[in-house]
C-alpha cells in the first residue's frame, strides 16, 4: 500500500523537488501552497495529489484544513515541514509584526502541524516527520536572528519531539543543509539600500550581506536536500540530524568555535565610531 505524505511550501525550491520525487516514487502526495495561481500550476503538472491553499500563518484557518486532510485520509504516514522564509535585519530596526510572521511561519506552524497529525500516527504505531532546518539552526550570524531563533527552536523542538515519540514507533529527523539553488532568496525579508545607508548598523548589515553572498557561491542544489528527505522517509532507523552540503557539515562544527575568535570574526566595530559621530555632527 502506497504510503501517504505531506509537503508543506511545496510551490518551489526544496518543496517542489520533494514533491517531484515523492510523487515518482508512487507516494500519495499532498502539499501546502499560499498562492492560487501555485494551486492552479501543481494541478495541472501533478494531477492525482492533494492541494492544501493555505497561509501557514493563519492559526485557525492552518487548523481547519489539516484537520480536514487528516480526518479524509485517515491520517498520514510521512510529514515534511519545509515551508519558511527568512526575515533579516538588525533587532532594534525590525517590528514585532515582522518576529511574528517569522516565528509563525517557520516554528507555530510547524508544531501546529506535528501535534494534529501525531494522534494518527500514534494510533498507527508509525510514521516519520521530516523537518527541513538549516545551518543556521546551529550558528548564528547577525542581523539573521529572527531566523536564527526560528530554526534553533526548531531544532530543540524536534529533537525533544523524537524522544517523545520514538516509543510510539514514530520518528522525528532534521535536514540541515547550507545556502540551496532555490527561489528561497525571493521569499526573504532584506533591508533596502535606502534602509542600510540610514542604519546606524551599516557596517554589520553590509558584512552580513558580502558574507551571505560569499556562501551562496557554494550552494547546494534541492535535489541533494531531496536525497537526505527520502533517506529520513525510508531508513530502518533514521537519524536525527543529516547534514547537506559542506556549507550544512560546517555548521555542526560552530558549537565547538570559541566564543572569543567569533567575537573578532562577526563583529565589526566601525558601527560604533560611525554612529557616534553621525549623532556628534546633528548636535
Amino acid at each position: 500500500m502506497s504510503k501517504r505524505v505531506l509537503i508543506t511550501g511545496a510551490s518551489s525550491g526544496i518543496g517542489l523537488s520533494c514533491l517531484k520525487r515523492f510523487h515518482e516514487n508512487g507516494y500519495i502526495v499532498a502539499v501546502t501552497v499560499r498562492k492560487d495561481d501555485d494551486e492552479k500550476r501543481l494541478m495541472q503538472d501533478y494531477p492525482g495529489i492533494t492541494i492544501i491553499n493555505v497561509d501557514l500563518r493563519d492559526e485557525a484557518a492552518l487548523q481547519q484544513k489539516i484537520e480536514h486532510y487528516l480526518r479524509t485520509n485517515n491520517g498520514v504516514d510521512i510529514i515534511v515541514n519545509n515551508a519558511g522564509f527568512a526575515c533579516i535585519g538588525a533587532v532594534e530596526e525590525l517590528s514585532m509584526a515582522q518576529w511574528r510572521q517569522q516565528m509563525d511561519t517557520n516554528f507555530f506552524a510547524v508544531v501546529n502541524i506535528c501535534r494534529l497529525a501525531l494522534p494518527y500516527m500514534r494510533q498507527q504505531r508509525q510514521g516519520r516527520i521530516i523537518q527541513i532546518s538549516s545551518g543556521i539552526g546551529q550558528s548564528v550570524m547577525p542581523i539573521f536572528s529572527p531566523y536564527a531563533t526560528s530554526k534553533h527552536a526548531l531544532e530543540a523542538f524536534s529533537e525533544s519531539l523524537r524522544y517523545e515519540v520514538k516509543p510510539f514507533g514514530i520518528d522525528v529527523s532534521m535536514i540541515a543543509p547550507g545556502p540551496v539553488r532555490s527561489s528561497f532568496d525571493s521569499n526573504r525579508e532584506i533591508p533596502t539600500s535606502a534602509n542600510v545607508s540610514a542604519s546606524p548598523y551599516q557596517q554589520t548589515i553590509e558584512f552580513a550581506q558580502a558574507k551571505t553572498a560569499d556562501v551562496h557561491s557554494r550552494e547546494s542544489s534541492p535535489d541533494a536536500v531531496v536525497d537526505k528527505v527520502i533517506l529520513a522517509a525510508t531508513a530502518s532507523r533514521p537519524k536525527l540530524r543529516y547534514s547537506v552540503g559542506i556549507l550544512g557539515f560546517a555548521a555542526t562544527l560552530y558549537k565547538f568555535i570559541p566564543k572569543t575568535i567569533l567575537d573578532r570574526v562577526l563583529v565589526t566595530n566601525d558601527n560604533k565610531s560611525d554612529h557616534n559621530e553621525k549623532m556628534n555632527t546633528t548636535r
